[in-house]
């Protein structure tokens, strides 16, 4: 059985490559790490950040599979920052429709968490679902009350 020492000396390492600007040196660590703990979403998500944008098949590969391993990560990736939410507004469906999956699966759990439901909105309206995106823009607009600070509540 691998060395739990092992994988957080390659994930350490690889956060420090990946700092440096030295990717591939990175993606090699963190890809080690990886073949040690194989469902390691947290290593998944990294390695999807750097893959994007050189490696864009790698990119959408580790994180598809850290969808299906675990949705409430998704909570952690801003839509502007993300490479599936980037690959979306650039016109890439697949990446539009595996991270419109991912919001769907983490608002299964938290329905009125209004991030995944602005991301779900921008979305569906990237992939011309119109009259869906609609309807998660009444909702944001509903809930929008309680996402507002108490001053402009106030004042409403």
């Amino acid at each position: 059985m691998p060395n739990s020492d092992d994988f957080n000396a390659l994930f350490a390492r690889a956060e420090s490559l990946a700092r440096s600007k030295r990717r591939a040196e990175a993606i090699a660590c963190w890809e080690q790490a990886l073949a040690l703990r194989p469902d390691d979403v947290e290593t998944l998500k990294r390695l999807s950040l750097v893959y994007f944008p050189d490696h864009i098949e790698e990119c959408l590969a580790r994180a598809k599979r850290g969808v299906e391993l675990d949705s409430e990560c998704a909570a952690s990736w801003e839509i502007h920052t993300s490479p599936l939410g980037e690959l979306g507004a650039k016109g890439s469906l697949f990446a539009g429709e595996i991270h419109l999956q991912w919001c769907i699966a983490y608002l299964a759990n938290h329905p009125d968490f209004g991030w995944a439901l602005l991301t779900k909105a921008y979305l569906l309206t990237i992939l011309s679902h119109w009259e869906e995106a609609l309807a998660t823009l009444d909702r944001i607009i509903e809930l929008a009350p309680r996402f507002l600070p108490p001053v402009v509540r106030e004042s409403c």
